[in-house]
């Protein structure tokens, strides 16, 4: 897997992030307050060791919105937990390219990503880029996004362009 830098994901990134993750994170704190330690066991394998039997760590890793997010390591060393990270390096068939508060988050896609050959799953398997562009739109007002869900319009929304080139 790679990064949208071009660099190859390895279990150091892993290490660094998840490192970060469980000292920063309100979701990450308690659970990792029982990981005894976090290591690369060889540059694709990563090893946990608990300070005793407990799934609360595999449980809190697996939950999307925890977002235990794996960076690069220099992005994880260079933003201490203290610190929000400004630099968004990620993986996947879309990379970061713009934000403009409360207008929108722009993302690309990312012509080097080479998806899983799994069928995609829902939360895993293939992710595959279709459009070349994704700008997610929202709605800062709570009554007028309210009123969107009442009425059944959508006022928060996504778009997308795609060109004639991706088929």
């Amino acid at each position: 897997m790679t990064f949208h830098n071009g660099k190859a994901l390895t279990s150091e990134d892993v290490v660094a992030s998840l490192g970060r993750w469980g000292q920063q994170s309100v979701y990450g704190k308690a659970p990792f307050a029982q990981v005894a330690e976090v290591r690369a066991a060889d540059r694709y394998t990563v090893e946990l060791k608990m300070k005793r039997p407990s799934p609360i760590v595999l449980m809190a890793l697996a939950v999307p919105n925890n977002f235990a997010a794996i960076y690069p390591k220099e992005i994880a060393d260079k933003f201490p937990p203290s610190v929000k990270i400004t630099e968004f390096i990620g993986t996947g068939p879309f990379k970061f390219a713009e934000w403009k508060p409360d207008q929108h988050i722009r993302m690309t896609r990312f012509a080097e990503h080479k998806p899983r050959r799994e069928q995609a799953t829902g939360y895993g398997g293939a992710r595959v880029g279709y459009v070349d562009e994704i700008r997610w739109i929202p709605t800062p007002d709570a009554s007028t996004r309210l009123a969107a869900l009442e009425s059944g319009s959508s006022t928060s929304s996504t778009t997308w362009r795609r060109t004639p080139s991706i088929g």
